[in-house]
């Protein structure tokens, strides 16, 4: 899953503003929104879940980054009805730089 995600950030040219990238086979296959995964990362890196930044584009997944204090950026519009409370909001990912300070 890894080498396909890393893939796809270089051909948007912003690989080199991602320090680590987790994927679903480091937490034992246990999907987002799971706190499972999320808590396996702070563990991993032994740091205060607000050195992290949870970017996605699943408001659900936002939630539990946000649960648990990451910071959050939504990329694409919340639905309407969607009571989310993503630090950063962005069109689409090649906007990080706009709203992360790196």
């Amino acid at each position: 899953y890894k080498p396909y995600i890393l893939k796809i950030l270089k051909s948007l040219n912003i690989s080199d503003y991602f320090e680590y990238i987790m994927d679903i086979t480091e937490s034992g296959f246990q999907p987002k929104p799971l706190e499972a995964p999320y808590i396996e990362l702070i563990k991993k890196f032994q740091l205060n879940p607000e050195k992290f930044i949870m970017i996605d584009d699943s408001v659900e997944n936002l939630k539990t980054a946000k649960k648990l204090s990451f910071k959050t950026v939504l990329v694409g519009k919340p639905d309407f009805w969607e009571n989310l409370n993503a630090d950063y909001i962005i069109d689409k990912v090649e906007e990080i730089e706009k709203v992360v300070d790196f």
